[in-house]
């Protein structure tokens, strides 16, 4: 796998999303936030934050794109988290 190619193809932009649609969510969401992610990943949660104001953010510090591997436990603390901080229904 290329993954400095698929990263550069994902930097690049594109998409089709009508944001103004996004802030009308109403289920649970939680934004996990890697901060040793690419540029652009970090971009985009960013944006997803100000379009998402009624989604929960949370940060992992010490990870990147594989926090399944980096950050095993603290991404399963805030998944588990959310699971427990989502309505029921």
């Amino acid at each position: 796998m290329n993954a400095a190619g698929i990263f550069a193809n994902f930097g690049s932009g594109g998409g089709s999303v009508d944001e103004s649609r996004l802030a009308s969510i109403s289920v649970s969401m939680t934004l996990v936030e890697l901060k040793l992610s690419p540029p652009f990943l970090r971009r985009s949660c960013q944006r997803l934050k100000e379009l998402l104001p009624q989604a929960r953010g949370r940060t992992i510090e010490h990870s990147g794109h594989w926090a399944g591997l980096d950050a095993r436990e603290e991404l399963l603390a805030i998944l588990h988290e959310s699971i427990q901080a989502a309505p029921a229904g």
